[in-house]
């Protein structure tokens, strides 16, 4: 059996264009070695508007265009993205670097295309199916590991919203993030070693391969951050609090929307089914100002308050960056379109 495989590469950046290319070779590489096939590809630098990119697969004469996103690490949230593009178009294949066991079964089940780093794939290539499953990862970059810990997901978190910050000295970033001098000198010796920060001239430095950074700094948020502040689910003891939510009277230092309310916010364009709130105050308080009592089965989630809102002229909601995290993390569909049309309006010029 013959294959050859032609990749048309949207993004344009140097940079991109090498990952997009080493994760390629990489998955691809793995694939060869444990099926028996003849696998070529070659990666072009034509522009493509459908996905991240367009593999022109050939096997036995057939021929059959896979559009292919690609990602670091395949996360819950996603999945439903990866339904949507599926109905769109069949061929849809995710590419990624590394992708969770219990997610590779889910996205079989869906009928999802994949193929990561370790040679793991689910490619229904026509009449061809391609399986293979159980291949084992390199070890993990262990100086990336050591990037995303609490405190170094909530400095990035800085760094992206305030990116002149990254010229102050440490003293004046840990005053300000309350963070402490010896996380923080941990924190930007590992970024310089990944090369996020690089040097402008002997004194500044300006971040790199932001968007890569604001990607993993997602799953840190979810996996790190978010656990250590959220203070569980509560529920509006006065429906009309639900119902009249923009009318509630809010403590602008101590209490901040997230989430869809935020959204609704930002956009104009989402209804809020569920509510998501960060905030300094206690429970006691929380009760008494603003009818809200704890409850497994709210739909109000609550948040600690983990940076300082006056520095991001914060009013009514938090910085659209973390509005964005939320209803992406939330992998609701509705929610999704409106984090879509927050990131173009607020994080595009910032993140790129």
């Amino acid at each position: 059996m013959f294959c050859s495989l032609l990749l048309c590469v949207r993004e344009t950046r140097t940079e991109v264009k090498m990952r997009t290319k080493n994760l390629i070779d990489k998955a691809f590489d793995a694939l060869k070695k444990h099926l028996v096939l003849n696998l070529e590809w070659q990666i072009r630098e034509e522009v493509s508007d459908r996905k991240d990119g367009l593999i022109r697969m050939v096997i036995n004469n057939q021929i059959m265009q896979l559009p292919f996103e690609m990602k670091e690490e395949v996360r819950k949230y996603q999945i439903q993205q990866f339904v949507q593009k599926t109905n769109q178009d069949p061929n849809f294949v995710i590419i990624a670097s590394k992708i969770p066991d219990t997610l590779k079964t889910e996205l079989r089940n869906l009928g999802i295309q994949y193929i990561d780093s370790a040679g793991n794939a689910f490619l229904r290539t026509g009449s061809h199916h391609i399986y293979s499953n159980g291949l084992k990862y390199k070890q993990e970059n262990m100086v990336e590991k050591k990037l995303f810990t609490t405190t170094g997901t909530k400095l990035i978190f800085y760094l992206l919203l305030d990116q002149k910050m990254i010229n102050s000295t440490y003293r004046d970033i840990a005053s300000l993030a309350e963070i402490s001098l010896d996380s923080i000198t941990k924190t930007f010796k590992v970024l310089k070693k990944l090369e996020y920060l690089i040097n402008l001239d002997e004194f500044h430095y300006s971040l790199n391969n932001k968007r890569d950074l604001f990607d993993k700094w997602l799953d840190g948020y979810e996996t790190k951050l978010k656990p250590k502040i959220n203070k569980g689910t509560y529920r509006f003891l006065d429906k009309n609090y639900m119902i009249n939510w923009q009318e509630i009277a809010l403590n602008n230092k101590r209490f901040f929307w997230g989430g869809e309310p935020a959204g609704a916010i930002l956009t104009d364009y989402l209804k809020p089914e569920k509510f998501c709130i960060y905030t300094s105050l206690r429970s006691q308080e929380l009760l008494k100002d603003y009818k809200l009592a704890p409850s497994e089965e709210g739909n109000v989630e609550i948040n600690e308050l983990f940076f300082k809102p006056e520095i991001f002229n914060c009013e009514k909601t938090v910085p659209p960056l973390l509005v964005y995290a939320d209803l992406l993390l939330s992998g609701d569909s509705r929610n999704r379109e409106t984090a879509d049309l927050i990131y173009e309006k607020y994080l595009s010029d910032k993140i790129g």
